[in-house]
């Protein structure tokens, strides 16, 4: 019994070692933006996607997606929330995450067709098929294994990771060095030290990437920013091309400041109708004294005359 058990133990290593030896090909799309074939599933009505472009960038994918309804309000994709492009006209999403072609990726999306808002989980695949011919190549990318040793009662561990990419929206905070990013869907991203991090819920720092390459960054008016020197900076900004991009708006302070401006001016127009007011008793109450005062000295001269 235990040599049958050592027996299996040596036959397992050997099937792992030779399965983790071979070559992974994985199929790479040549940096550009195509016209893409993508279904829609899910719900209970078919919904279908008219129109997508997918863009590639140093093996990054992303896509902008229109779908045949006016009624979503935003869809999250990988954990990162995109809000509606196009209000009021088929519901646009753009620079959503592709993890794949020709794999489902899951997807949210929140729809007010209904009496109430509701969110329903959907599948998005992007046909490769679709693609122009000539631009997908098959890359041989060897998996890297650790020297493994078959012991008498341990089995063979394969320490392989693909490289992770990570596309972030939201609401931009600059503080020196560090970027906080806060997205639609209430988490928060910080990047700083070259290092991308999601805060958790206790507000400790979890560390998702040292590799600022496979991060793309997009504000909340979908601008992407570009990484220069460690850091990502908005070549849309009016003012600096390498200025990062906050949240500070004065078209926001603006808006803010007109509620403000408003109570002032009614407030003051509810003062000077007090006093025209006051101003007006005051003359009318001095116009019936007077009037009285006549009314007794006529009384007076009348009785005189008697």
């Amino acid at each position: 019994m235990k040599r049958l058990k050592r027996l299996t133990t040596f036959v397992l290593a050997v099937i792992i070692t030779f399965a983790l030896s071979v070559n992974v090909f994985a199929a790479t799309v040549a940096d550009g933006d195509y016209a893409i074939g993508c279904t829609m599933e899910g719900g209970t009505h078919g919904r279908t996607i008219t129109s997508a472009t997918l863009h590639v960038s140093g093996g990054n994918m992303t896509a902008d997606i229109q779908i045949d309804s006016v009624n979503y309000t935003w869809m999250s994709v990988a954990g990162v929330t995109f809000n509606n492009d196009n209000p009021g006209g088929y519901s646009t999403f753009n620079g959503i995450p592709v993890s794949a072609l020709d794999t489902p990726i899951a997807v949210s999306a929140e729809t007010v067709a209904m009496s109430e808002p509701h969110v329903i989980d959907y599948t998005l695949t992007f046909a490769s098929s679709s693609l122009p011919a000539g631009v997908i190549t098959e890359d041989a990318a060897p998996v890297e294994t650790e020297t493994t040793t078959v012991q008498e009662e341990t089995t063979v561990e394969e320490t392989t990771t693909a490289a992770q990419s990570f596309t972030i929206k939201g609401e931009i905070k600059e503080d020196g060095d560090k970027m906080t990013i806060v997205s639609a869907n209430g988490k928060t991203y910080v990047i700083e030290k070259g290092k991308l991090f999601e805060v958790a819920d206790n507000g400790d720092l979890v560390e998702l990437t040292d590799n600022l390459e496979n991060v793309n960054v997009f504000d909340s008016n979908n601008n992407k920013l570009s990484l220069e020197n460690g850091k990502f900076v908005n070549k849309n900004a009016s003012d600096s091309d390498d200025k990062i991009l906050t949240t500070t708006s004065d078209k926001g302070d603006s808006k803010s400041a007109a509620p403000v401006i408003i109570a002032i001016i009614i407030i003051a127009a509810a003062v000077v109708v007090c006093l025209v007011v006051v101003f007006i008793r005051k003359k009318n109450k001095a116009t019936n004294d007077n009037n009285q005062t006549a009314e007794t000295n006529d009384n007076s001269d009348n009785n005189d005359a008697e």
